[in-house]
């Protein structure tokens, strides 16, 4: 299967923003026959979604019961699946347990939904370390409407938690959180809505905000200074800029969308280099488009595309371009399934879902 690379350099000034495309590329990447990729479910579960992974291949995820509420699961690097759940969440259709992320010390991060006094569903932070102790936390100011809280995205290597809160004043918020439990709470452009996904080793993060008009644009947020750049994709036609992912080099990678294809709309995948260059990494013959979910410290990123009858195709891109796709043995080839790839590590292993014939969520680690 063929697919198109785009990258295209992106600069700016006072007077002028510009579009540069460095090149295009046609290539064929080779599909990945020798590998080692195990799929695993936690016992007893209806689906199992493998959602992070740290240097060591331990992983972190949810899995739903037949139920489908929502619990925690940790699987060491060798293949041993602990399930939790947060004292106190509650259960029910997708409510319950949800971890987002984990660290090199094994430390899972997540968020919890839990009934309030007034009968209402609140959302709360988790984190939960390498023996299985639990705290919770809640933002300042967090709403405790319905289906409002604290939401939790990512942890660092120092144990900062990064995420969003929608505030009892009807704002959402950016938050870090450090390992003493002190909140860092910020509007990314002033309009009241900012989503933090991602939180690298030295504090920064990336996310989003939304304007007047709900539109969404990328920010980073340097977590030495404070100081935030926005930005949104170059390319001709991209809007609602997403970012989900970022390295301790300052690299944001993340999707975009333009107004074309069967559907009315395609997703295609961005990176962004310090410095504002960005890199348009597209899969050409997709019916929905292309999500890059992760990049790690050497600067390789991975992400799915699905094919024109909708089935999701992984793909890892080394610092050079080279591109590899590959699927979980398993995985279905019927429209909505595939494999996901979500998370990457250091040493390049990644996990993420593969979706079955009969739309069976089960968790992957490729190595």
């Amino acid at each position: 299967m063929q697919f198109r690379l785009l990258l295209g350099k992106f600069s700016s000034s006072t007077l002028a923003l510009f579009v540069t495309v460095i090149a295009v590329f046609l290539l064929s990447p080779n599909p990945a026959f020798a590998q080692n990729i195990v799929v695993f479910d936690v016992p007893g579960a209806a689906n199992t979604r493998a959602m992070r992974i740290n240097e060591t291949a331990e992983i972190a995820g949810s899995y739903y019961d037949v139920n489908q509420s929502a619990h925690g699961f940790y699987r060491s690097s060798t293949g041993v699946i602990t399930a939790f759940d947060v004292p106190g969440a509650n259960q029910g259709f997708l409510l319950g347990t949800t971890p987002a992320s984990i660290n090199d010390a094994a430390t899972i991060a997540g968020f919890y939904t839990a009934t309030n006094g007034h009968a209402a569903t609140n959302y709360h932070g988790f984190t939960r370390d390498r023996a299985g102790n639990i705290v919770t936390f809640d933002a300042p100011d967090a709403s405790t409407r319905s289906n409002e809280g604290t939401f939790v995205s990512a942890i660092n290597q120092s144990g900062q938690v990064a995420g969003y809160y929608n505030r009892a004043s009807l704002s959402t918020l950016g938050y870090i959180r450090d390992a003493a439990g002190n909140f860092t709470t910020f509007d990314a452009a002033g309009t009241n809505y900012t989503q933090v996904f991602a939180v690298n080793t030295l504090g920064s993060v990336a996310g989003i905000y939304r304007d007047r008009n709900f539109a969404s644009h990328g920010f980073f947020r340097n977590g030495a200074s404070g100081a935030i750049t926005t930005f949104d994709v170059p390319f001709v036609g991209g809007s609602e800029t997403v970012a989900v992912g970022l390295n301790d080099a300052g690299v944001v990678v993340g999707s975009y969308q333009t107004s074309d294809g069967d559907c009315g709309f395609v997703l295609h995948g961005f990176i962004r280099f310090p410095g504002g260059i960005f890199a348009n990494v597209d899969f050409a013959n997709s019916l929905f488009g292309t999500e890059v979910t992760g990049v790690n410290n050497a600067g390789t990123v991975v992400g799915f595309y699905s094919d024109k009858s909708n089935v999701n195709i992984s793909f890892v891109r080394d610092p050079k371009g080279n591109v590899t796709t590959f699927s979980a043995p398993g995985a279905g080839t019927s429209y909505g399934s595939g494999t996901l790839a979500l998370g990457i590590n250091r040493r390049g292993n990644i996990a993420g879902i593969s979706v079955d014939q009969r739309n069976v969520d089960h968790g992957f680690v490729r190595k």
